[in-house]
């Protein structure tokens, strides 16, 4: 049985077959066939990969202008690529794997990628990036997908989904592919009101991903929302305290997160997130409220408290605040005795000895951070003093000398 993998350009097809399928297979890599291939009589053995771009019939548009809203006539079916039709001429049985990938992560991709595909190196040019970029800006993916999933059907061809997320693939069921493909929300605004919009100093704390491939300047913390968010949020609730220009709020949305709040007590950074919300068309509620404000009705799948415990009076209250408000995990992110603002007020061990003792130390006034605790201290204050959590993961944050600690429940 030959296997079809299909997705729209730079949506992880290759990835895909180097990650998991090799894995599979190795030491042997799977052999892996082009339409253009199939379309020219080459027939791949049984077990052989096709590789399969679901855009393709953008070049066989009578008006490829017309390309971005495509699936909106009867000018866009899959049997106006021949290839599609060689390819389901092939004798013996096949399958397809689904790879499914949002059109912000298209746009990103299609952005920064530089080599050609085998179908395309006979254009003898750069990866056409501006093009793939416009096509992903306005293209109904999810109607898109709708239609080639359709057109599996129609065929008879068993076919599985995965989700393409962070450089990994997780198996959903076919109807989740809309929290994953969901089309972007149209915005209000044009590029240039945009950029106007986000010129004003409030902007530059963290930087989010907007419409038209702008971002507000920042810190780029991409990294890190592959360590402290779910792939699939998919109906999941999410609150994030301390949440500044609401930049993991967004990006839980496009994970699929049906009610996310962002508590925001500096004001120029609540009304800078409320700006974005605007211009994002977000459902993100946004509340310039501190946590010990804060009364919902009902605690969230995850709670992110990333980068706040080491500026609060009291760290220790609000860690068991926001064991009570996390249903499934409390994501925390802080620095170090390593962390170069606290050095400054201390001079004692070096950071590794520290880092190995259950203790917190406590800086000067006129430092902007009160507390720092090592992973031992909260490993005792959130599982010895109170079973809060049932286990603690550890990892190392992209930022220099601080920590991420997932617990779960």
């Amino acid at each position: 049985m030959f296997t079809l993998i299909c997705g729209p350009r730079c949506a992880g097809k290759s990835t895909f077959l180097t990650t998991l399928v090799r894995s599979e297979r190795a030491p042997e890599a799977p052999e892996v066939f082009f339409p253009d291939q199939i379309l020219s009589g080459m027939i791949p053995p049984s077990d052989a990969y096709v590789h399969y771009n679901l855009m393709r019939p953008i070049q066989f548009l009578p008006d490829q202008a017309q390309c971005p809203t495509v699936g909106m006539n009867d000018a866009w079916t899959y049997d106006i690529d021949p290839a599609w039709g060689a390819i389901n001429r092939l004798p013996g049985a096949r399958r397809a794997i689904v790879i499914v990938a949002s059109a912000a992560d298209l746009r990103a991709r299609s952005s920064s990628r530089e080599h050609l595909e085998p179908d395309l190196r006979s254009l003898k040019a750069d990866y056409p990036r501006a093009h793939w970029r416009q096509v992903y800006e306005v293209a109904n993916l999810l109607l898109i997908y709708g239609m080639f999933i359709a057109e599996l059907h129609r065929r008879g061809i068993p076919f599985t989904c995965y989700a393409a997320r962070d450089a990994g693939f997780f198996e959903i069921d076919e109807g989740e592919i809309h929290a994953f493909v969901r089309r972007d929300k149209v915005t209000r605004y044009t590029p240039a009101q945009i950029s106007e919009m986000i010129r004003p100093g409030i902007f530059e704390y963290q930087q989010v991903r907007l419409p038209y491939g702008l971002v507000t300047r920042g810190q780029d913390r991409t990294l890190t929302e592959a360590l402290v968010l779910p792939a699939n949020l998919h109906g999941a609730s999410v609150l994030d305290v301390g949440s500044a220009l609401g930049g993991f709020c967004f990006e839980a949305e496009r994970r699929g997160a049906c009610r996310i709040v962002g508590l925001e007590p500096r004001r120029s950074r609540f009304e800078a997130a409320v700006i974005l919300k605007e211009i994002l068309n977000s459902d993100v509620e946004m509340r310039c409220e501190s946590l010990d404000e804060f009364a919902p009705d009902e605690p969230f799948d995850y709670v992110l408290l990333l980068n706040v415990l080491h500026h609060l009076k009291e760290p220790v209250r609000a860690l068991r605040r926001c064991a009570e408000l996390a249903r499934r995990a409390l994501v925390l992110e802080f620095p170090h005795f390593g962390d170069p603002i606290f050095a400054k007020v201390f001079d004692g061990p070096p950071p590794e000895a520290l880092n190995a003792l259950p203790i917190i130390g406590v800086s000067t006034q006129g430092v902007d951070q009160t507390f720092i605790f090592t992973v031992p201290a909260l490993e005792r204050i959130l599982m010895e003093h109170e079973r809060l959590f049932a286990r603690l993961e550890v990892v190392e944050s992209p930022m220099p000398n601080r920590i991420i600690v997932r617990c779960f429940k």
